[in-house]
């Protein structure tokens, strides 16, 4: 399981398919697993925009959901 810093470098430099569901599944695998239940809201533009973090790499799969857990991820407002 990659470090909570190196999935956060995986996040922010990810640009191809491969190499974001790569770091959705990576940072699946640093949510503690009784946080699982817990809840994200994106803010998302249409659609659902409240995702489970135990869900995250197939939410992930939509670029906005991704982009918006990527500036949580990396603190950016």
């Amino acid at each position: 399981m990659p470090s909570w810093e190196e999935t956060q470098r995986m996040i922010r430099e990810a640009k191809t398919p491969q190499e974001k569901a790569e770091a959705s599944r990576a940072l699946s695998e640093n949510i503690p697993p009784k946080q699982k239940g817990k809840r994200l809201v994106t803010m998302k533009k249409g659609g659902v925009n409240v995702v489970s973090l135990g869900n995250l790499p197939e939410a992930m799969q939509d670029p906005e959901v991704y982009d918006r857990v990527k500036k949580v991820v990396s603190g950016d407002k």
